[in-house]
């Protein structure tokens, strides 16, 4: 397997992009609509080369991450007009030939809708293996609001929320500014609202942590909060939590109802403060829907991992060589 992340300087864009079209092993491209950066054209590009690929009958598999028709663009922070988003549309209507693989059902329905295109697999976002479900005690507990800080992800929400609790507790947000936005003035606008509202609260930025630290923070944590006000059609955050046994408060929208019909530990609310305060304290008060919840956790991500969706990606590049064939994987993340 070769392992290459997507290009953003021109020159490196130009190698990839012929690598993509010669090479006839089997491709896997993890990608969503901004992985080659910000540039549209860079982004149309990038998926024309898997298309041009498929439509040579070259083995492709795509692990598509969202779409133009279900982000809520002014929601992301980005400033996405009518001539990126056609392109964006341009860009997957070209990788039909390509098995396609999504995280959200309404990224599949999308793509039945707007493309008539019927995907190959659809399934949630896999998690790494579950660390278990003991919630350690906590004085005060610790409540997690974790993710980039773009303006979707709701972090005011839980923030006017944590005003309401009435109840001890530490807030903690893990995450940090978005590397594609972070010079754009409206979005640090919001960044600094974000600040604002924490400190009234005693809330905690604790950034960015690395891997080998993030689990030993998340495990000490007695329910995480996802208060998305859309969603871009998967919630990695959420597999971290679910990864470490950690009970979801989320906003009822369908990426979390989909999580919650496949039996995670996860509470579906309302995209309001005093809502979800009310259910922060519950969760706070019951320690034994606390251990319930973070069961499922741990059930629904040794159910939902990366081995199953390594095994299908294998299964799948079988299935474009001749039988007894031996195959190698080429993979763009």
């Amino acid at each position: 397997m070769i392992l290459s992340e997507t290009q953003t300087n021109p020159l490196s864009f130009v190698r990839q992009f012929v690598a993509i079209l010669r090479t006839r092993r089997i491709l896997v491209a993890n990608v969503g609509l901004t992985s080659w950066g910000t540039s549209p054209a860079r982004n149309l590009l990038g998926f024309l080369s898997l298309s041009l690929r498929a439509e040579l009958g070259r083995p492709t598999v795509l692990l598509l991450h969202n779409l133009i028709e279900v982000v809520d663009t002014k929601g992301t922070g980005y400033a996405i007009g009518p001539v990126a988003a056609r392109f964006a549309h341009w860009a997957v209507v070209g990788t039909r030939k390509a098995a396609i693989c999504v995280f959200s059902r309404e990224i599949a329905n999308a793509l039945s809708d707007s493309y008539r295109i019927t995907v190959s697999r659809c399934a949630p976002l896999p998690c790494d293996s579950p660390l278990g479900s003991t919630i350690p005690p906590a004085d005060p507990p610790a409540i997690v609001c974790f993710g980039f800080l773009s303006p979707y992800k709701g972090v005011d929400l839980f923030l006017q929320a944590a005003k309401k609790i009435n109840a001890p507790c530490r807030l903690l947000i893990v995450g940090q500014v978005h590397s594609l936005l972070h010079k754009d003035s409206a979005y640090q606008v919001y960044v600094q609202h974000i600040h604002d509202l924490a400190k009234q609260v005693n809330a905690e930025f604790l950034g960015f942590v690395p891997d080998t630290d993030l689990m030993g923070i998340l495990k000490r944590c007695q329910v995480g909060v996802l208060p998305y006000t859309s969603t871009t059609g998967t919630s990695a955050s959420f597999t971290q939590l679910a990864t470490a046994g950690v009970p979801v408060i989320a906003t009822d929208l369908p990426e979390f109802q989909f999580l919650a019909q496949e039996g995670a530990g996860i509470v579906l609310v309302e995209p309001d403060p005093s809502v979800i305060a009310a259910n922060i304290r519950r969760l706070l008060l019951d320690r034994g829907l606390r251990l319930e919840l973070s069961a499922k956790q741990v059930s629904y991500a040794a159910k939902h991992s990366w081995d199953e969706l390594c095994n299908w990606i294998e299964d799948r590049g079988k299935q474009f060589l001749p039988r007894g064939t031996a195959h190698k994987i080429s993979n763009i993340a």
